[in-house]
């Protein structure tokens, strides 16, 4: 029996003569993948809703206090994004 070469046609090219157990060995690498991509792009959501939930607790803190008559109460966030905005809005508020 001659070696079939890469490029013969079906599961051969693989070294697998009887297909449907080479499908099936694909079909659980794809699904494990599959679980294993969206199980960590979960685990990053989490984190950055964590993170961003984190930060929007502490800039309510501070307002709840500016509110209360603190009135030298930060934030001191000096991110750019839409949070960072509003933390620099609240601290301009402080000052006026």
């Amino acid at each position: 029996m001659e070696p079939q070469g890469l490029f013969e046609r079906g599961d051969a090219a693989f070294g697998v003569t009887a297909g449907q157990p080479f499908r099936a060995r694909v079909r659980r690498r794809m699904l494990s993948g599959s679980a294993l991509a969206l199980a960590i792009a979960l685990l990053v959501a989490a984190l950055a809703a964590t993170w961003s939930a984190r930060r929007l607790e502490r800039i309510v803190g501070v307002a709840e206090r500016i509110a209360s008559g603190d009135l030298s109460a930060r934030v001191n966030d000096t991110s750019r994004d839409e949070v960072g905005l509003l933390a620099a809005s609240i601290d301009k508020t402080a000052t006026q």
